[in-house]
């Protein structure tokens, strides 16, 4: 389980090179939230041999790595003191327990997740300003009845509207502009561990893209897990961003190299 330190950020703002560093773990706690990084944990743990599955079961095996991440650590003592826990319901558990909430606390005051209020009170603002301008386009719409250009450009302007409240939307989650920053800074630097199929570093790669790639690379074990197949987990992506940043994160030769 690799958990080098890679460039985060301070609560200042700028990137900066950290003794400390983020963790895969953490990575995937800034891109998707603690459910992708206790599914991270769980494929970290399951590539060091400290983890299989059997009929949807986690088993823990043997002793817990040295180098495991605090979340790892969560999630092998859930399976190792409750054998009858699913491996859906230990993600779940350790997604939601006091391991991931200090985890979570410590990224937000690095400034690389929103506080979740904070996150709540901008998400109700975005959708209150798209409502407000839907309201002025049907009124305008009402005025302007049968003038043919000026309801072709009130359609115009409802779809721009529906565009900017996507973006916004997707931007008015927990991960700030420079946690975005960091999971598009490592997904760059550290490509050489993205090559293969599977991936040499299978965890790394769950955290940067999210679970579709560990069901393209274990689907028996994204299944147990109750990875959602149709959608990353991840910050802005669903299946077809997933694989142009996947290519565009390798210099556009994408992860197998240039020929």
């Amino acid at each position: 389980m690799d958990s080098r330190p890679v460039n985060t950020v301070t609560a200042s703002g700028p990137v900066v090179s950290s003794a400390e560093g983020v963790d895969h773990v953490e990575l995937a706690l800034v891109n998707g939230g603690p459910r992708l990084a206790a599914i991270t944990a769980a494929v970290a743990l399951r590539r060091a041999e400290a983890l299989d599955v059997s009929a949807s079961m986690l088993v823990a095996h043997g002793e817990l790595p040295e180098e495991a991440s605090e979340l790892e650590r969560e999630l092998f003592d859930v399976v190792r003191q409750t054998s009858a826990t699913s491996a859906r319901d230990a993600v779940v558990q350790s997604a939601g327990s006091a391991t991931a909430r200090r985890l979570i606390a410590r990224l937000t005051d690095a400034g690389m997740l929103r506080d979740e209020d904070a996150a709540r009170r901008l998400r109700s603002m975005v959708w209150a300003l798209v409502f407000c301008w839907l309201v002025a386009l049907a009124l305008l719409a009402l005025i302007l009845a049968g003038d043919a250009l000026a309801l072709a450009s009130l359609s115009a302007g409802v779809f721009s509207a529906a565009a900017a409240a996507w973006w916004l939307h997707a931007r008015g989650g927990r991960t700030t502009g420079a946690g975005r920053r960091l999971i598009k800074r490592t997904r760059a630097e550290r490509c050489d561990e993205l090559r293969g199929a599977p991936p040499s570093n299978l965890a790394l790669a769950v955290a940067l893209f999210g679970g579709v790639t560990l069901w393209a690379a274990d689907p028996l074990f994204a299944l147990a897990l109750g990875v959602p197949h149709d959608e990353t987990l991840a910050v802005g992506g669903h299946v077809d961003a997933f694989l142009a940043g996947y290519d565009a994160a390798c210099g556009g030769c994408g992860c197998g190299g240039c020929g």
